[in-house]
């Protein structure tokens, strides 16, 4: 069995928050979440994403960590 590609698993891992993400904005008619994009000084980095005062879901967080 070979090691997993790291790029491979980044592109993954964010296309399936992109796709979480927009599942739950179906639910709701007037909240989005917004995207805080951060790294980190000793590699690595992410996306923090926050959904806030919608009708269902009054707060709602998908998060991605890439920290090597």
């Amino acid at each position: 069995m070979s090691a997993p590609n790291p790029d491979q698993v980044r592109s993954y891992l964010t296309t399936l928050q992109n796709r979480i993400c927009t599942a739950l904005e179906t639910f709701e008619a007037d909240a989005s979440f917004q995207a805080d994009h951060w790294t980190r000084p000793e590699g690595g980095g992410g996306c923090s994403r926050v959904l806030e005062n919608g009708q269902v879901f009054e707060k709602a967080g998908i998060n991605l960590s890439d920290v090597l």
